[in-house]
């Protein structure tokens, strides 16, 4: 029973997996297909050049789902308004797309220990530490 356990969840994982390499060449060939003015102006929106945006939606629409279960698991909940707007949050998610420590991160997270080994790989570390001075304050100024 155990085998077939294992060669289940094989053939799930492979099969996610394909679906999101499937979804981020979907998205790819649809930003390739757009005039270069409208895929300029979007990609301008994300703070990013064409060609970044296009390597980063290439990743598919999970890309930066670990970003918010750090985020939740310190405590940091995201308000645009108190924190300047959604360009941090998307400077951040871009970050994130752009990771290559997604397997350390993704370890830290299973093993609920992101909270303490954060800081020694994640690239936005900095900005999430200040996200959380600001909360502080915030909370702070409340009371």
């Amino acid at each position: 029973m155990f085998a077939k356990a294992t060669v289940t969840t094989a053939f799930e994982w492979i099969t996610a997996r394909w679906r999101r390499c499937q979804a981020g060449a979907r998205a790819r060939h649809e930003l390739l297909n757009l005039p270069t003015s409208e895929l300029d102006a979007i990609a301008a929106s994300c703070e990013l050049s064409a060609e970044h945006f296009i390597e980063v939606v290439s990743r598919g629409p999970n890309a930066a789902d670990e970003l918010a279960i750090v985020m939740k698991s310190l405590g940091v909940k995201y308000v645009p308004s108190r924190f300047g707007g959604q360009s941090i949050l998307n400077r951040m998610k871009v970050t994130c797309a752009d990771c290559n420590r997604k397997p350390t991160c993704r370890a830290s997270i299973r093993n609920d220990t992101i909270a303490r080994d954060y800081h020694a790989y994640c690239n936005n570390a900095d900005a999430i530490g200040l996200l959380k001075r600001r909360s502080k304050s915030f909370l702070d100024c409340r009371n």
